[in-house]
C-alpha cells in the first residue's frame, strides 16, 4: 500500500476493519482481521480449566431460538402496550382540557396581540401530538382489520391505511393550519425557525 492510500484509510477510519499493520522496506502490508485472527488462534496453545469454564457457561445459557423459515412473518406489537396506553390516553385528555383553555385565552386577547403567536403555536403543537396519538390508534385498527383480512384467506376488499385515518389527518391539517397563521399573521415571532 503507498503512503498516499495509507493517509488515505486512516483519515476516513477505513483502517480500523483491519487488525495488523506491518511496516517494511517494500512497503505497508495491512492483513485483514479474519487472517489477522486465523493466525492468533494457530499461535494459542490449549488453556486446559478455561475451555471448561466455557463449556459450563454455554450449558447453563437458554437455547437460542432457531429462526423460522416457513410461514407468514408475525409481528409483535409490544411498544403499544396496555400501561402505556392508559399513559397516552391521560395525556389525551390534558391535551384536550389544554385546547379548551388555549382557544379561550385566544377568545380574549386582542387581534393585534404579539402573545396571541405563542398561543396558536402551543395549540398547533398539541393538535400535532393529538394527531400522532390517534394515528396510533387508527394504525392499530388497521393492523388489526389487514391481519384479519389475511387471516380470512385475502377475500373480499383490502383494508386501506387511508380509510382508517381521518380523524388524525384532521388534526394534522388543523395543526398545519395553525402553523400558516403563525407564518402569515406573526412573521415576528421568535420560534419562527420552529414552524
Amino acid at each position: 500500500m503507498t503512503k498516499p492510500a495509507l493517509r488515505f484509510a486512516l483519515a476516513t477510519g477505513l483502517i480500523f476493519s483491519f487488525a495488523s499493520i506491518e511496516v517494511s522496506p517494500n512497503g505497508v502490508t495491512i492483513a485483514p482481521a479474519a487472517a489477522a485472527k486465523k493466525k492468533k488462534k494457530g499461535d494459542e496453545k490449549p488453556a486446559g480449566d478455561k475451555d471448561a469454564k466455557k463449556d459450563d457457561k454455554k450449558a447453563n445459557e437458554p437455547p437460542k431460538e432457531e429462526l423460522r423459515t416457513t410461514g407468514p412473518a408475525t409481528i409483535q406489537r409490544d411498544a403499544f402496550s396496555e400501561k402505556q396506553f392508559e399513559n397516552s390516553a391521560k395525556a389525551e385528555k390534558k391535551r384536550d382540557e389544554q385546547i379548551d383553555e388555549i382557544k379561550a385565552l385566544l377568545g380574549k386577547l386582542k387581534p393585534t396581540d404579539e402573545r396571541r403567536g405563542e398561543l396558536v403555536f402551543r395549540l398547533a403543537e398539541i393538535y400535532w401530538a393529538k394527531s400522532k396519538f390517534i394515528y396510533q390508534k387508527e394504525f392499530k385498527n388497521f393492523d388489526d382489520s389487514y391481519q384479519k383480512w389475511v387471516d380470512n384467506g385475502r377475500g373480499g376488499k383490502e383494508p386501506q391505511l387511508a380509510s382508517f385515518t381521518s380523524e388524525s389527518e384532521a388534526y394534522k391539517k388543523q395543526a398545519l393550519q395553525n402553523y400558516g397563521i403563525i407564518l402569515d399573521k406573526f412573521p415576528n415571532y421568535p420560534r419562527l425557525d420552529e414552524v
